[in-house]
Formats: C-alpha cells, structure tokens, sequence
C-alpha cells in the first residue's frame, strides 16, 4: 500500500473513533439533562462538545493552538 494510502487508512479510523467519542459524550449530556442530574462537569462537557463541533471533530488541536497564539 502506497504511503498515501496509509495516511486515508489512518485519518479514516481517527474519524470513526472521534465519531465514537462524540456520540458518548452527546449521549452523556442527554442523559444528564433527561434526569435534572445537571452539574458542573456536565456543563463543562457540553463547553467541550460545542467547541468540538465549531471548530471541528477532527481539527489538529496544535495547528489551531498556533493559529490562535
């Protein structure tokens, strides 16, 4: 397999898992607010699942460290 074909290989399993990881934590959000079991940590989830849906699943977080410094 060519090198380029390793790295769409690779970026699509980091898809599949961001993906993974994204749907636990929405579904840990709607479980939280379905019992009135809201706290602190869930509000500081549901601030990390926003910021991962606007600047994207799977932005390299160091490029947008530099972009942003």
């Amino acid at each position: 397999m060519t090198d380029f074909g390793e790295y769409v290989l690779r970026v699509r399993k980091q898809q599949h898992e961001g993906n993974l990881k994204l749907a636990h934590r929405l579904e840990r959000l709607a479980t939280a607010y379905r019992r009135e079991e809201w706290d602190d940590k869930d509000s500081d989830l549901l601030c990390a699942v926003t910021k991962e849906l606007c600047l994207g699943v799977f932005a390299d977080v160091s490029l947008l460290d530099v972009m942003f410094d």
